[in-house]
């Protein structure tokens, strides 16, 4: 631990020192790209954690978290006063660069990651476009299922294994085979997600999902209430109650519905805000897990139903407007 904390404070020192040198617009999109981009410095130190001890994972996750928010802090700070470069050789045009805003499902996703990093989940990532036995098979959806369906389902043309992905579950397969994670382990993943809807104020085609699944020995549905109640109240930022009701989702036995209680519209009564159960043993035989030795748990929601709620939003078409006089409301 001793080695990566060293790593982390060596990369900080390294990023504010090449930071205080970026004196063009140009300058400070590389340095964004070297440290902040997807295969940037800080991302790949990120994807390091995963095989960490679980104890080790939880505090170096909070300090690498805390680096990176850092850096996108000072990088947003500094696109306020950095310069365009020149376009003439005769004249330097200087004009500020207007300082942006970071869209509320980047705000909301960027919370749930340091809240689920601080709790020591291993965050992963994986592709919209998916092979359908990850976002089907795997996932004990049988071939007659209805979500299968083309009137449902967005399937590339020629291309009848893959299909833009419906979920994001199917990192409970992808995920754990390509990281080669080893029970027990805390996964959270989350990303956009594809669905064949008829648009309004709650359902688009596009939406944003996350997600998270535990395996171990003896982790059970108290285990989940908790997991899920802990990050509702710190993303609400306000003491929440949660509450399951019976469901059914292929991938979980037996399956629920979480429903919070309403404190935030102040309209009472209680939200649906996901779906959860004990993963299915077919699934965890899926991942190679024994299914008489562990046990799972897992809970999926919206990304999108969390942003409305804590910022009011009434429509969800508005995340995906692009209406700048929207945007510019968040910070």
């Amino acid at each position: 631990m001793t080695s990566l904390l060293v790593d982390i404070n060596a990369l900080r020192q390294k990023a504010l020192h090449e930071l205080e040198g970026a004196s063009s617009a140009s300058g400070l999109e590389a340095w964004r790209v070297q440290y902040l981009g997807r295969k940037g410095e800080v991302p790949q130190l990120l994807r390091t954690m995963k095989d960490l001890p679980v104890e080790e994972r939880k505090k170096l996750g909070q300090e690498a978290n805390t680096l990176r928010n850092e850096l996108e802090n000072l990088y947003l700070a500094k696109s306020n006063s950095v310069t365009e470069d020149s376009t003439s050789a005769s004249s330097q045009v200087v004009s500020s660069v207007e300082g942006g805003h970071l869209h509320p499902l980047t705000l909301a996703l960027r919370r749930a990651q340091q809240i689920f990093a601080a709790m020591g989940f291993t965050i992963v990532e994986g592709p919209t476009i998916e092979l359908a036995k990850y976002n089907f098979d795997g996932l004990n959806i049988d071939a007659e299922h209805p979500a299968r369906a083309e009137t449902d389902t967005f399937y590339l043309k020629d291309l009848p294994e893959l299909v833009l992905r419906t979920h994001v579950s199917p990192l409970q397969i992808r995920g754990v085979l390509e990281n080669k994670l080893k029970p027990p382990f805390k996964m959270f993943y989350y990303g956009p997600s594809f669905r064949s809807e008829k648009e309004d104020a709650t359902h688009t085609s596009l939406f944003q999902q996350y997600e998270f699944m535990v395996v171990d020995e003896t982790v059970n549905l108290a285990n989940l209430k908790h997991i899920i109640t802990t990050f509702y109240s710190l993303f609400f930022e306000r003491a929440v109650e949660v509450r399951f009701r019976p469901s059914f989702f292929p991938f979980v036995k037996p399956g629920l519905e979480v429903h919070m209680r309403d404190q935030i519209t102040h309209k009472g009564g209680w939200l649906e805000m996901a779906g959860a159960g004990n993963v299915h043993p077919n699934v965890l035989k899926n991942i190679n897990v024994d299914p008489d030795k562990y046990q799972g748990i897992a809970l999926g929601g919206g990304l999108d139903r969390l942003v409305m709620l804590k910022y009011g939003i009434p429509d969800i078409r508005l995340l995906y407007s692009g209406d700048l006089k929207f945007l510019k409301q968040f910070s």
